[in-house]
């Protein structure tokens, strides 16, 4: 029903994936994406959502850095877990120590620990939160 009540397709295309949901012959991780991409066009636009779905594509699926990464300026002696509360990518310390010890955030793909310090080496690494989350780490 989503592609029904949410897109402008064409019945025939509606009735066509729902033929495939019922079969077995499409990846609903595949339709998924179609039914994203026809709600992003209809509020966006068409060229919105063919970036959204190009971003998705390589930073999720791929694991590649993003075109852009937003830079933020960290201190020498900063401790991992105060950066991401001050920068809001924790919505606290305790959020913040509790995704570094689960393995969430990485340092040029490595992990590290909630304590682990900012040092001078780290200046341009690419600081990783979750699956979405990119920083450069710029040191002042």
């Amino acid at each position: 029903p989503a592609f029904e009540l949410a897109t402008k397709l064409p019945m025939a295309e509606v009735k066509d994936v729902q033929e495939k949901l019922k079969g077995d012959q499409a990846n609903p991780r595949d339709l998924k994406m179609k039914l994203a991409f026809e709600i992003v066009k209809i509020i966006h636009g068409e060229d919105f959502a063919r970036e959204a779905q190009d971003y998705f594509i390589s930073t999720i699926q791929k694991k590649e850095l993003p075109n852009e990464v937003k830079e933020i300026e960290v201190k020498t002696g900063e401790i991992f877990s105060d950066v991401l509360s001050e920068h809001s990518l924790a919505e606290s310390k305790g959020d913040a120590k509790r995704k570094i010890k689960q393995g969430g955030v990485t340092v040029d793909n490595e992990k590290i620990d909630p304590d682990t310090e900012i040092t001078g080496k780290m200046d341009g690494k690419i600081l990783k939160v979750g699956k979405k989350e990119f920083r450069k780490l710029k040191i002042n």
